[in-house]
């Protein structure tokens, strides 16, 4: 069991409307509802009476809704006495990563920390944006590594969060190459022809920074999807493969592009720049996490 299953259960109880409950929560409809019958499960009992319209709570989910915020208070004063009494008298950092950065950007990030700050034992965890902002929300991670585009914000508070910006990097739209070395998918293809486009999940935040770039084109461009994955490196796989084109970072795909295993597959104006941000909870007291960020800013 989760305590964010029961946090989703009390955005549900207060909101009566499971859209309303899912961007309090910043997680998709139907993860919301997998989570309020994951606790149901574990509970064993039902919280929601779903036969009418709108659904209301059962006398057992009306009890669950007053005494959850006890447990979950409980549960955060015990999980933090726990911490101060054993983690942080360790050097130990707890990290959530997207997909692209925790395969790219993250090992070396950590080798040059460690070379900075001494040495420290870490837990990464590798997930889409929008649970790595959950889990930082959550307090269930000391920071987040994640992409930012200016045109898709983060819905983290800026009194209880703060950011700092590692760099920057350029999503690149690519294809494995014909016999003569050109794409053997191209940009912007046809209606009679279209491209076939190995895309994000429509949940991801690298989804989202695809339609950014196809809908400030005036160009039309035509796609046919034939694949699917929250993950850059099956995306990237898939196109190597030669089976359509995909939206990748820089990093991901450099040494491709300098090996001719991958060709960009349109111009300039099928890209953007994303930043790679850093995020932490303010109230987090964690002395190594303190350290990182005094060291990041250029405070030591």
């Amino acid at each position: 069991m989760h305590i964010k299953w029961i946090e989703d259960f009390l955005a549900l109880g207060e909101t009566l409307s499971f859209s309303r409950a899912s961007e309090l929560r910043n997680i998709t409809q139907s993860a919301l509802s997998r989570r309020i019958q994951s606790l149901e499960e574990w509970l064993e009992i039902e919280l929601i009476d779903r036969s009418r319209h709108p659904f209301q709570l059962t006398k057992a989910g009306q009890l669950f809704q007053k005494r959850a915020p006890e447990i979950i208070q409980s549960i955060n004063i015990l999980k933090k006495s726990l911490h101060n009494e054993f983690l942080i008298t360790e050097r130990f950092l707890k990290i959530t990563a997207s997909h692209s950065l925790a395969s790219s950007f993250l090992p070396d990030w950590l080798h040059q920390m460690q070379a900075q700050v001494g040495a420290f034992s870490s837990r990464v965890s590798s997930t889409d944006v929008r649970s790595a902002v959950s889990s930082l929300a959550a307090n269930d991670t000391d920071i987040i590594l994640c992409y930012y585009h200016p045109q898709i914000p983060l819905l983290l508070d800026a009194m209880q969060f703060d950011f700092i910006t590692l760099g920057s990097e350029t999503m690149l739209p690519v294809s494995a190459p014909n016999q003569t070395g050109h794409p053997r998918h191209a940009l912007p293809g046809d209606k009679r022809h279209p491209v076939s486009y190995l895309s994000y999940s429509e949940e991801t935040f690298m989804h989202r920074v695809v339609n950014v770039i196809l809908s400030r084109n005036e160009q039309p461009c035509h796609l046919n999807t034939c694949y699917e994955s929250a993950v850059s490196l099956l995306l990237k796989k898939m196109a190597q493969l030669g089976h359509g084109i995909a939206w990748l970072p820089e990093s991901l795909v450099q040494e491709d592009l300098a090996a001719g295993s991958l060709v960009l597959a349109g111009g300039a104006q099928w890209t953007t720049k994303v930043e790679i941000r850093i995020y932490r909870a303010k109230s987090n007291i964690n002395p190594l996490l303190q350290q990182i960020w005094s060291t990041l800013a250029g405070k030591e």
